[in-house]
């Protein structure tokens, strides 16, 4: 166990996180605002040594980036999805959409939480563990940076880097960070709207609607297409009782 520890705590220590931000440039955006927006330029960096540069080519581990900055947005957009409902499980009282509220929260928490799970299960467990079998069943090294291309293929694939999957799926994380700005400036004990906060909801509620609607019909596309069974699985998580389905 204090091997693996060790071994995990080397591991790390090739690791880095980036952070590489604009020219500050003068706006009305609030601070808030700028904050939640700076998480796009978060990255992430790899000392790589001899002989992995073989493997862990520059053009790898811009790939690699950018799985990273999807896998960062998605865990970000659950965990502020959570944070609402601690908010709003506050909240005694308030205006009539306060139901409307917990119900879209609630849709984005059911969506995201379906995605992270199939990105972790279906398909970063399940790649992973394959790539595992294929270098341990092989002494060619030139087998090896096959294996590792072909997961590394896969991951794009599977992690919707396609577009208009890609777009659709960042439009729905970006409402998902919208929402949660919007529910947190609201900690009082008292639910109240103005009304520009209320068109504001009202916005996100309905852009939500359409693009996980959206999203469906796509991976509904991709997966007769591509006849690709871990599509079809995530579908049958977010559509069970056939909202989706209905929808369209």
């Amino acid at each position: 166990m204090i091997k693996i520890a060790m071994d995990h705590e080397e591991l790390a220590k090739q690791f880095e996180l980036t952070l590489s931000l604009p020219p500050v440039q003068s706006s009305g955006v609030s601070l808030k605002s700028k904050m939640t927006n700076s998480w796009k330029y978060v990255g992430m960096s790899h000392k790589v040594s001899w002989p992995l540069h073989v493997v862990l080519t520059p053009a790898t581990l811009e790939k690699y980036s950018a799985l990273f900055h999807f896998l960062l947005s998605l865990r970000r957009a659950q965990a502020y999805l959570q944070q609402c409902w601690a908010t709003l499980m506050t909240i005694r009282t308030g205006a009539h959409c306060l139901q409307a509220v917990w119900q879209l929260r609630t849709h984005m928490g059911f969506l995201i939480d379906n995605l992270q799970y199939y990105v972790q299960v279906d398909v970063l467990e399940t790649q992973f563990s394959q790539l595992l079998n294929r270098i341990k069943s092989t002494h060619d090294f030139e087998a090896v940076k096959v294996a590792h291309s072909d997961f590394v293929k896969t991951l794009q694939s599977q992690l919707f880097f396609t577009e208009p999957i890609r777009r659709c799926v960042y439009e729905i994380l970006e409402l998902c960070f919208s929402f949660s700005e919007l529910i947190q400036t609201l900690r009082r004990e008292e639910f109240v709207f103005s009304s520009k906060e209320q068109e504001a909801f009202h916005r996100i509620s309905v852009d939500f609607r359409r693009q996980s609607s959206l999203l469906f019909r796509v991976l509904s596309a991709a997966k007769n297409h591509h006849s690709a069974p871990h599509i079809a699985q995530l579908l049958l998580r977010i559509d069970y009782n056939r909202y989706f389905t209905n929808l369209s």
